[in-house]
């Protein structure tokens, strides 16, 4: 018995259920790699750090910290077209 019914269907037509990795490839994305989820991770950090600045009312630190989130974000796109574009 399949787990789930997208399981269920695709044994039905005889076919193997997309892992999230073929999926993304097959839609002209890169897969998201060591260094892309690290990236991510960082990005993430700045844009928690620049809502707490917010909340506190320090503009200074939230600017610094969205420069931050520009660095980390631009980092992960430059990884994603590298990756993608690996034979």
């Amino acid at each position: 018995m399949r787990e789930n019914l997208e399981s269920a269907l695709y044994g039905v037509l005889g076919k193997e259920v997309p892992t999230a990795e073929s999926a993304a490839t097959s839609a002209g994305m890169a897969p998201v790699t060591g260094a892309i989820k690290e990236a991510l991770k960082e990005a993430l950090k700045h844009f928690e750090k620049a809502k707490a600045y917010s909340r506190q009312g320090d503009w200074s630190g939230y600017g610094d910290e969205l420069k931050n989130l520009e660095k980390a974000l631009n980092e992960m796109a430059s990884k994603t077209r590298k990756a993608s574009e690996k034979p």
